[in-house]
């Protein structure tokens, strides 16, 4: 088993309706029971991934985006596989 990261009941992380406040350990604790906890800062590991090696094949893949979160200015460059460690 691999783990990442620190201890979840340490962690602090927010979510998209609350970017800077805590919402650990309720998220970490039973992820099913809060719609949001996959976007908590605390606990989401964003993979993007590119599906081919030409850059003009790769842009017109409807999943694809260039920066993420849209308008942040951060470049990804691929399609967002998104992960929980909870």
């Amino acid at each position: 088993m691999l783990e990442a990261g620190g201890d979840p009941k340490k962690l602090q992380g927010g979510n998209a309706i609350d970017p800077k406040g805590n919402r650990m350990p309720q998220d970490y604790d039973v992820p099913v029971f809060h719609a949001l906890s996959t976007e908590n800062e605390a606990i989401r590991w964003n993979y993007f991934v590119r599906h081919y090696a030409d850059d003009v094949v790769q842009k017109k893949d409807t999943k694809y985006v260039e920066e993420y979160p849209l308008g942040s200015g951060k470049k990804v460059d691929g399609i967002l596989y998104p992960r929980q460690d909870a």
